[in-house]
C-alpha cells in the first residue's frame, strides 16, 4: 500500500505509519485488535486518497491542499502507536491500558470520519471543478461551430448552384480545439465534444438527450415532529423515537440512525439531523419507523413511513408530512411524521441541462400492477394463553407512498385462510418489495405485531403466478429467534404494456394422484389415508365436496382418481384438499391440508405440482389440475 503514495509527503507518513502498525500487531498482545481494525482502515484509505491525488493532477490543483487534512492526524497517529510498541504491556496498570486503547480509538474513528465524509466531500468538490471545466469547454466548442456554420452559409448563398460545402478547419484552429477538449477528463466527454472531434456540425446535435446518471450523493435528513401518535402507555401517553434505515439496494447494506426518546408525550419535536452516505439513489430507500419505548420489555411499534429518493434528488430539498402506515390500528385516527430531507448529488457526465433531462426518469409512473391473493397462514404464535388472537394482515408496497392495504380479521385460529385479493401500482419491479404484516388486534392496549415478511418484485416473471410461502420475522429493532409462523401469497405481475383478461367461468378438473411420507397414526405405524376436495364459492356462500378412496395401510398412497367442478367466479373460488386418515373405531383423524388457489390453472391451462401439507407433521399431496373453458 506504501508503494501506492510514494514519493508524496502524504504519501510517505501514511507509509511509515501503515509499517509501524503492520509491525507493531504481532508485538502488542494486549491491543492487538485494536491495531488490526487501525490496519484495516488504513488499507481503505489508500486508493481513495490515491483518486483524489490523480484528480488534483489533472486538475492542476496543489498538493498541499490534500495533504494538510492527513498528515496532522497520521503523525500523531504514528507517534502514539510508537509508545505503544515501547511500552512494556505486562506492566501496565488498569489506567494506563484504557488511556492508550481510548487514543487508539480516536484514531481510528478520525480515520474513519475522513473515509466517509471528508474525501467523498472533496471528491465531490474534485468532480464539480472537473464538471465546470467541461461545461466551459462545450460553451466554447459551440461558439466556434456556430461561428463556422454562419460563414458556410454565407459562402453557399453566394454560389448559384447549391453544392454540398465541405467544412476545413485550418491547423490553428485543430489544435486550439484539441487542447480545449484536454483540458476536461476523457472518461467525462461529452457526446457533443466526441462528435465535434470527428468533423460533424455541434448544432446537429445540441439537442440530443445526453446521459445522466447518479451514482451517489449525500442525504441528510432531519426528523422535526410527530402529530397525534397513538397512546400505547398504561398512562395514555407514549415515549416515543424514530429509527431511519437507509436500505441500499446494490450493496444489500443497511445504515441506521435513531432520535432521542421523548417521554410522556403524543406530537413530540425531535429537530434531530442525520446524514447519509447514497450509493444509487434511484433505487436506495428511506425507511422511517416510530417505536414507543418500554423501560421494561420491548419497545412497541407505532408505524412507518417508506420514502424514494427520487424526489429529493429532483427537488434538492424539500420537507413534507408523511402518514404512518399502520398506526390506525393502535388507536389514532390519523398519524404523521414531519421531516426535511436535503440532498447533494454528484452527476457523472456534464451537460449543462442535465435536470430537465433528468426529471423524466425521476416520475414515479406506473409500469404494472400486481395483483396479491393473501391465502392463508399456519403456525402462528399465540402469546397470550387466556385471549383467543384475532388475526389480521397489512400488505403494502415499500417505496411507494400508497397507502397499506388490510385484510378481514379472523378469530381464533393460528392456521387462518383469508382467500381476499389485492392489487398495487408498480413503479420499478426491479427494486420494489412487498411487505406482509400480520397483526392480533385481540391485545390489552393496541394490535400486536406478530410478525412481517418481504417479498422481492424483482424475483416474479410477468405473467406468471408464483405462490409464495414466506417465514415471519420481526423488526429491525426487535430481532429474536421466536418462531412467529408463516404466510402464503399468490403473486401475479401485470405489466401496463401487456393484456391479462381471462375468462373466469369454466369446468375445473382436479385428479388427485398419489401422496407421499404422511404420518403413521395407526397403531401399526401406518395409516388408512383418503382425501377431501372442497371447492369453496365466494360469492354463493356454498362448498362442493367430494372423497377419494381409502387406502388402507399405507403412507405413500396412491389414487388418481379425477374430480370436474364447475366454476363460476374462479377470480375467488378456492379449492382445499383435506388429507384424512380413516378410522372404523371412532372418527376419523385429520393430517393436514393444501388450499390452491384458481389464478394459475386458468392462466396455464393446466398443471401438476406436490403441495406441502400444512398442518401434518410431514407429507405432500399431488395433483393435476386442468381448466376448460
Amino acid at each position: 500500500m506504501a508503494e501506492l503514495l510514494a514519493g508524496a509527503a502524504l504519501g510517505a507518513v501514511f507509509g511509515e505509519l501503515l509499517k509501524i502498525v503492520s509491525d507493531t500487531i504481532p508485538r502488542c498482545v494486549n491491543f492487538k485488535e485494536t491495531l488490526a481494525h487501525l490496519s484495516t482502515t488504513l488499507t481503505r484509505l489508500g486508493p481513495k486518497i490515491q483518486e483524489i491525488q490523480k484528480l488534483n493532477n489533472e486538475l492542476g490543483r496543489p498538493k498541499e491542499e490534500l495533504e494538510s487534512l492527513l498528515i496532522s492526524t497520521m503523525r500523531n497517529g504514528k507517534q502514539l502507536v510508537l509508545q505503544c510498541s515501547q511500552t512494556r504491556f505486562k506492566y501496565l496498570s488498569n489506567l494506563t491500558r484504557p488511556y492508550y486503547e481510548r487514543k487508539l480509538q480516536a484514531l481510528i474513528k478520525s480515520l474513519e470520519r475522513f473515509i466517509t465524509i471528508d474525501l467523498q466531500v472533496q471528491m465531490a468538490i474534485d468532480q464539480k471543478e472537473s464538471l465546470h471545466l467541461n461545461r466551459k469547454a462545450v460553451s466554447l466548442l459551440r461558439k466556434f461551430c456556430s461561428a463556422k456554420a454562419k460563414e458556410n452559409a454565407t459562402a453557399s448563398s453566394s454560389h448559384s448552384m447549391s453544392t454540398p460545402v465541405l467544412e476545413v478547419v485550418n491547423e490553428s484552429e485543430q489544435e486550439e480545439q484539441s487542447e480545449l477538449l484536454l483540458s476536461a477528463p476523457n472518461d467525462s466527454m461529452t457526446s457533443l465534444e466526441k462528435s465535434s472531434t470527428n468533423g460533424i456540425d455541434a448544432n446537429a446535435v445540441t439537442h440530443k438527450k445526453k446521459e445522466v446518471i447518479v451514482r451517489g450523493g449525500f442525504l441528510s435528513v432531519t426528523v422535526i415532529s410527530a402529530e397525534n401518535l397513538p397512546a400505547l402507555d398504561l398512562m395514555g401517553k407514549s415515549d416515543p423515537f424514530v429509527v431511519l434505515t437507509l436500505r441500499k439496494a446494490k450493496s444489500k447494506a443497511e445504515t441506521i440512525h435513531k432520535t432521542k426518546v421523548v417521554n410522556n408525550c403524543l406530537n413530540p419535536s425531535w429537530n434531530q439531523a442525520f446524514d447519509f452516505v447514497v450509493e444509487d439513489g434511484l433505487h436506495d430507500e428511506l425507511i422511517v419507523e416510530v417505536w414507543d419505548h418500554d423501560t421494561i420489555g420491548k419497545d412497541d411499534f407505532m408505524g412507518r413511513c417508506t420514502l424514494s429518493l427520487k424526489r429529493v434528488i429532483h427537488e434538492e430539498e424539500y420537507e413534507g408530512r408523511f402518514k404512518l402506515v399502520c398506526a390506525e390500528r393502535f388507536g389514532a385516527e390519523s398519524s404523521y411524521l414531519k421531516l426535511h430531507l436535503k440532498w447533494m448529488h454528484q452527476p457523472t457526465h456534464s451537460d449543462s441541462n442535465f435536470l430537465p433531462s433528468f426529471s423524466n426518469d425521476l416520475e414515479l409512473k406506473p409500469v404494472g400492477i400486481l395483483k396479491v391473493k393473501l391465502m392463508q397462514a399456519k403456525e402462528l404464535t399465540n402469546e397470550h394463553t387466556f385471549r383467543k388472537p384475532e388475526l389480521f394482515v397489512v400488505l403494502h408496497m415499500q417505496a411507494s407512498g400508497e397507502k397499506g392495504k388490510e385484510s378481514e380479521t379472523i378469530n381464533n385460529d393460528l392456521n387462518p385462510i383469508w382467500n381476499e385479493n389485492f392489487e398495487f401500482s408498480v413503479t420499478d419491479v426491479s427494486t420494489e418489495h412487498l411487505m406482509v404484516e400480520v397483526y392480533d388486534s385481540n391485545h390489552l392496549r393496541s394490535s400486536k405485531l406478530i410478525g412481517c415478511a418481504e417479498i422481492r418484485l424483482s424475483e416474479l416473471q410477468p405473467g406468471k403466478v408464483k405462490y409464495v410461502w414466506s417465514k415471519l420475522e420481526p423488526l429491525e429493532n426487535q430481532r429474536d429467534n421466536k418462531i412467529r409462523g408463516q404466510v402464503h401469497v399468490e403473486l401475479l405481475y401485470c405489466p401496463l404494456d401487456k393484456q391479462f383478461a381471462p375468462n373466469y367461468s369454466g369446468v375445473l378438473s382436479v385428479t388427485v394422484i398419489s401422496a407421499e411420507d404422511l404420518p403413521a397414526l395407526d397403531l401399526m405405524r401406518k395409516s388408512d389415508p383418503f382425501v377431501v376436495l372442497t371447492l369453496r364459492k365466494a360469492k354463493l356462500k356454498e362448498e362442493i365436496r367430494n372423497t377419494t378412496r381409502v387406502v388402507n395401510q399405507s403412507l405413500d398412497p396412491i389414487w388418481n382418481q379425477k374430480f370436474a367442478y364447475d366454476v363460476e367466479d374462479g377470480l375467488h373460488d378456492m379449492v382445499i384438499a383435506e388429507v384424512w386418515d380413516k378410522d372404523p373405531f371412532g372418527k376419523d383423524d385429520y393430517i393436514g391440508r393444501c388450499i390452491l388457489s384458481l389464478t394459475k390453472v386458468i392462466l396455464e391451462g393446466e398443471y401438476t405440482e406436490s403441495f406441502e401439507l400444512v398442518g401434518a407433521q410431514s407429507g405432500s399431496l399431488k395433483l393435476h389440475l386442468k381448466w376448460r373453458r
